[in-house]
């Protein structure tokens, strides 16, 4: 097993280890990372991996520039219980890929009750405008949007096959000996994405969605996703559905809806029944200048995460967002009166999860029937 010595001019906290660990397992096979001391730490590589070590190391003092121990600060705490067997339930689906699942009825019925349940239950107090996002997204936008700054690694490209009319007469009567061949040949990316940020689809569309509907704040729910390599997991999916809550507005009304998201989203947990804990939280940035966004992120309190426990360690079910201008400047939307926009998220696969975890996924029906 080779290594490598890592020395960083700043002490780094176990949440920049542990998203370090997980950037490493994206890109490199049997290569990990562990803490020597506060600035130190250690790159292994086994006899298996293909990877240069010198590339791992280039990557890890880039990726550790955006990383540094300013503490996340719980603001709410409701821990009554905690789960102590949280993989302990029935879990029917069926795994096509890491992250990627067929339900089986049963997860199917609760979700599909779940998402009802949580737009319902919104619906009642903010009276946003409801959309369906779709699947795909043009790049542009999450070019506009600057994801692939922060996030190009999560992207998606779609595939379209070539012009050619004689050349996909060839793919379409293809041998199973040269079919590879000509599906690499034959199909080149074209300009959408499988879109990764509900909202997106909302900032993109405003100047059609807000005077064609006369709204400010809109409820959309879309299948989102997200490539994470080896890091996807039961509850960390490759594909899952997001519902959001977006409003646009001046900067004052914006900041009003953010704390009445933050409210609304701790009551809902807790007419679920669930303990959880509200508390600051930071993206993982990557890439240049990810220091700033971080430290932004942090010391304005602009990124709240709502977390249940698990066993051991937590779950983030839910967000909510203050972007203040960067999104009403990105897709020009000053014209429209916006100042500022924010969001608030719901996983509902994550949240379905966390439910099942103790045992309370049958009050869904009941609690959708009160509402």
């Amino acid at each position: 097993m080779e290594s490598l010595e890592f020395q960083f001019r700043r002490r780094f906290d176990d949440s920049a280890l542990l998203e370090l660990g997980k950037m490493v397992n994206h890109f490199f096979e049997h290569v990990k990372v562990e803490r020597v001391d506060d600035n130190r730490l250690q790159i292994l590589k086994t006899a298996d991996s293909a990877a240069n070590l010198n590339d791992v190391l280039k990557m890890v003092d880039h990726f550790m520039e955006g990383h540094r121990p300013i503490a996340e600060k719980v603001l709410e705490s409701s821990l009554q219980s905690k789960c102590e067997y949280c993989s302990d339930f029935n879990d029917d689906r069926v795994t096509v890929d890491p992250g990627v699942f067929v339900q089986g009825p049963e997860w199917a019925s609760e979700l599909l009750e779940l998402r009802l349940l949580i737009e319902k239950y919104f619906a009642k107090v903010f009276r946003p405008t409801k959309l369906v996002g779709s699947a795909l997204i043009q790049r542009e936008v999450l070019k506009k949007a600057g994801y692939f700054k922060k996030f190009a690694h999560h992207v998606q490209p779609v595939g379209r096959p070539s012009a050619g009319y004689w050349k996909n007469i060839e793919f379409s009567r293809h041998d199973e000996l040269n079919f590879d061949r000509l599906y690499e040949d034959q199909y080149s990316l074209g300009p959408l994405v499988l879109n990764p940020v509900t909202c997106f689809h909302v900032y993109s569309q405003a100047h059609i969605l807000i005077p064609r509907h006369h709204s400010r704040v809109f409820g959309i729910t879309g299948p989102l996703f997200r490539y994470e390599s080896k890091n996807h997991s039961a509850n960390r999916l490759a594909e899952f559905t997001l519902f959001e809550l977006v409003a646009l507005d001046s900067r004052d009304e914006v900041q009003k809806m953010v704390r009445a998201f933050d409210r609304s989203f701790r009551e809902f947990v807790q007419f679920l029944g669930l303990p959880f804990q509200l508390q600051t939280a930071s993206d993982p940035f990557f890439g240049d200048n990810a220091t700033l966004r971080r430290d932004a992120q942090l010391l304005n309190a602009s990124k709240h995460e709502i977390r249940i426990p698990m066993g051991p360690s937590d779950m983030a079910i839910a967000s909510i967002n203050f972007h203040d201008d960067t999104f009403a400047k990105a897709f020009d939307l000053q014209n429209l009166g916006v100042e500022a926009t924010c969001c608030a998220g719901i996983g509902i696969e994550r949240l379905l999860f966390a439910l099942k975890s103790y045992g309370l996924e049958k009050g869904i029906s009941e609690r959708l029937r009160d509402l």
